[in-house]
């Protein structure tokens, strides 16, 4: 199992892993650490919250590859 690291103290870093039912801090891809060594990426709205994983649960856990801003989110589109 992968072990969750302890909050930031408000700055994420690009080595903060996040686990399911913890809110999305920026919109982005993420990498998709699952349980049994297999990893994916998936896109992720900020304000969300980290998915469980269909196969591994809780234990799938998250890492941000790029942020990237969600053009709903963003002053300028509004």
């Amino acid at each position: 199992m992968i072990p969750i690291i302890g909050s930031t103290g408000g700055t994420d870093s690009p080595s903060r892993v996040y686990a399911p039912g913890e809110e999305v801090p920026e919109s982005g891809i993420y990498r998709v650490i699952h349980e049994t060594s297999g990893q994916d990426t998936v896109v992720l709205l900020r304000a969300t919250l980290f998915p469980a994983c269909e196969d591994c649960g809780q234990r799938v856990r998250y890492k941000v590859l790029r942020t990237a801003p969600y053009v709903f989110h963003d002053e300028d589109f509004k």
